[in-house]
């Protein structure tokens, strides 16, 4: 498994990480989620964003970051 320094030195957009490192933060927030989303980010990159912060204990709420997670990516497969 990574560090959390690790992570946060993600560039790529489309991993809530990255957004988390560029507010400054060293943990994950729903806002995160829906930015790398919004990014392009796919479905299993994004999960495993999400799970790696809840095992690292590095989320704001861990249920609302899934649920954003979730529901974001059911509006993207309807349309």
């Amino acid at each position: 498994m990574r560090s959390l320094e690790a992570y946060l030195k993600t560039k790529d957009p489309v991993n809530p990480w990255h957004h988390a490192a560029k507010e400054g933060r060293d943990y994950m927030t729903p806002e995160d989620v829906t930015a790398a989303i919004k990014a392009g980010g796919e479905a299993l990159v994004v999960a495993e964003a999400v799970l790696q912060a809840v095992d690292l204990g590095c989320v704001e709420d861990s249920s609302c970051t899934a649920f954003a997670a979730l529901r974001a990516f059911r509006k993207k497969r309807k349309r």
